[in-house]
């Protein structure tokens, strides 16, 4: 077994497993409090289930890397649940915090209700049509992905992407002058944080993308996906432990003629209830080799 097999990836996870616990031991009493106060409660449990699902997954891997019938047919389609379920929370996350930096605009809201709903039926679809199976006289199991709900899902996660990308560099060029005279005002520290998520996520899915499309082997794109979970659930986490260093107050307008501070009760209310400055995207290849000996890594949103 080369050193990118099985034990590289399971240490890759253990790392995942580590970070996504430690997410929910510290989202947890805050939403308990913030449940107490009646204070918005969206965004710090979307963080919560986000790694709760993750925690899932990663967990599903060790096990469904044993190859048993019971690991193989179950795990893997817990596993791909658990995958969707993260996704399509992920994915309100960022588009619920997107429509908060909009100023809560309605156009916005009714294409980010469609690209969700659109991620949502992939989601079921991806779920019903892909299944594993174990070979009782080779004993391995061979996960077989639809290459229909593959594409889809795939599409459906990037369009959130692409949408969220979109709305936060045209709020940005729309107060363009608050960049520099104004570095502390709350809209642009959420503007700044979601561009350079961003610019990481891209990173990691061109070479995600590049890895997945040449020609190397199983083990190789495995140890990548997991590579790449590691980096997107700590992208998801970072905010939980510099969020209380990220304490904004009210600032005072401009001068009449000057331009107003974008400290406005929308955007106060994106980073109330525990909300994050949250950007990533969970890649996957369009094509799962044939007769793997493995289950659907997942996780990521």
């Amino acid at each position: 077994m080369s050193v990118t097999g099985i034990p590289l990836t399971a240490l890759i996870y253990g790392l995942c497993i580590e970070a996504s616990f430690k997410a929910i031991l510290s989202s947890a009493p805050s939403l308990v409090q913030k449940l107490q106060q009646k204070e918005p409660v969206f965004l710090i449990s979307s963080i919560l289930l986000c790694n709760l699902f993750a925690l899932i997954n990663f967990c599903l891997f060790l096990v469904n890397s044993v190859p048993e019938k019971a690991n193989c047919e179950t795990g893997n389609l817990f596993s791909t649940l658990s995958y969707h379920s993260f996704m399509l929370v992920f994915d309100a996350f960022i588009l619920y915090k997107t429509y908060g930096i909009t100023r809560w605009n309605k156009l916005f809201f009714c294409l980010a209700l469609l690209v969700w709903l659109n991620r949502l039926g992939w989601s079921v679809a991806d779920s019903v049509l892909s299944f594993a199976l174990f070979d009782v006289n080779k004993h391995i199991c061979t996960f077989n992905e639809n290459p229909v709900s593959s594409v889809g899902y795939h599409t459906a996660d990037l369009i959130c992407d692409i949408l969220a990308t979109i709305a936060s560099i045209y709020m940005m060029l729309l107060n363009r002058g608050n960049l520099i005279k104004d570095s502390n005002n709350l809209f642009v520290a959420l503007g700044k944080q979601n561009m350079l998520r961003s610019c990481c996520v891209l990173l990691v899915y061109l070479i995600v993308t590049y890895i997945s499309s040449s020609n190397f082997s199983f083990d190789v794109l495995r140890t990548t996906w997991a590579a790449q979970d590691y980096v997107f659930v700590n992208l998801i986490n970072v905010e939980l432990y510099y969020k209380e260093s990220r304490a904004f107050k009210p600032p005072v307008p401009h001068s009449a003629g000057g331009n107003e501070s974008i400290n406005t009760p929308a955007i106060n209310a994106v980073v109330s209830g525990g909300a994050q400055s949250l950007w990533s995207q969970r890649v996957r290849p369009f094509k799962v080799p044939e007769n793997s000996q493995t289950c659907r890594s997942s996780i990521v949103v």
